[in-house]
């Protein structure tokens, strides 16, 4: 990824048998610097030498591939390394990625990447160390921040994925083609060119970001989104513990405690329907309770829970039973059964949640 356009060449003949190094050949666009050349790790070897020259940076640009978005079930691709200066890639089918592990393990280079806390999970699910929070800079998180409550130049909601974010702080048109591409074969040279722009733009792109941060007093909160991705990472990987019978007995007390005041809204208005038990009003309906308010005499012009509230504290039971009845039913239903459905099962009886 970044300002050019590259195609790798055929790997030199003179380039020693434990790594190879592609050389790009750019296309500038809108007077960008070129891309450095990529350096294909091989070898334990070769990863040792670039850890040596990448420790001594203070930015570092940190990226994966994937063969899917799922870190429970998917598995690591590409693990890619870059300084402003070169990017160096590593082929987790062929080496351990926990070869790394010294790179983000204590004190070292500011980790930059771009929606972290996904390349956090597949490195975890591989065996490599979470980093340090305090090392940690996400051009994800800090596009938010920069572009909350804001909207794009025709209204739209603001984009944060990294093409949009390179476009609007860079720039520069990133070529995203290749992202959905088959990562689980052997890899082309696009695919390799690709993933070395992605980690190649990294460096530069979280400069702008972090000066515009400070520029708008955001530092503060910008420290402690970064500082909490770890943790965020590691539970929606790990899971929490999740007993989920017991949830679903609270939901089923919820539905029966629904039904009760369904029961009661019934007798109470005396609109029985037909049939035994049943009721010609629906009670979960704005507009046929507000009907059923106004024929009490009540000149309501919205039925929300401040305005049934304060029906309720002059002392109209209908309005005390209804907000019953949108408790029961809200646990009921997003926080009962239907709440089970928004994670999968892991191992030892976890939930994952989805916090994105």
């Amino acid at each position: 990824m970044g300002a050019e356009d590259a195609r790798a060449t055929a790997p030199p003949t003179t380039e020693p048998a434990d790594r190879v190094t592609l050389v790009a050949k750019p296309t500038v666009v809108q007077g960008e610097r070129p891309a450095p050349s990529y350096t294909l790790l091989s070898t334990a070897r070769a990863v040792e030498d670039m850890l040596t020259a990448v420790r001594s940076a203070p930015v570092v640009g940190l990226d994966t591939e994937t063969t899917g978005l799922d870190p429970l079930t998917d598995r690591l691709r590409l693990i890619q390394i870059a300084t402003p200066d070169a990017a160096y890639m590593l082929d987790a089918f062929a080496l351990d990625p926990r070869v790394i592990a010294p790179l983000l393990a204590g004190d070292g280079p500011v980790l930059v990447g771009h929606n972290l806390k996904f390349d956090l999970r597949f490195l975890e699910s591989a065996g490599v160390p979470m980093p340090a929070g305090r090392r940690l800079f996400d051009t994800f998180l800090a596009s938010q921040l920069l572009g909350a409550g804001t909207k794009g130049p025709k209204g739209e909601p603001l984009r944060h994925n990294l093409a949009a974010v390179v476009e609007r702080i860079l720039r520069i048109t990133v070529d995203k083609g290749e992202q959905t591409s088959d990562w689980s074969g052997s890899l082309r040279a696009e695919q390799l060119a690709y993933a070395a722009r992605d980690a190649a733009i990294l460096p530069a792109l979280a400069d702008r970001l972090r000066g515009d941060i400070n520029s708008a007093g955001l530092q503060r909160i910008c420290d402690i989104e970064m500082g909490a991705l770890p943790t965020i990472a590691w539970v929606e990987q790990t899971g929490v513990p999740f007993d989920a019978d017991a949830w679903t007995r609270l939901a089923d007390a919820a539905i029966a405690e629904r039904a009760e005041v369904e029961q009661e809204l019934t007798a109470t208005t005396g609109t029985g329907g037909l049939f035994a038990g049943s009721s010609s009003v629906n009670w979960s309906s704005a507009t046929q309770v507000a009907t059923l308010l106004r024929e009490r005499g009540h000149a309501v012009t919205s039925t929300d829970e401040a305005a049934l509230q304060e029906l309720a504290d002059k002392g109209e039971p209908l309005a005390a039973l209804l907000l019953r009845h949108r408790d029961a039913s809200k646990r009921a239903s997003t926080y009962g059964a239907e709440y089970l459905t928004w994670g999968t099962r892991a191992p030892a009886a976890s939930m994952q949640v989805c916090c994105n």
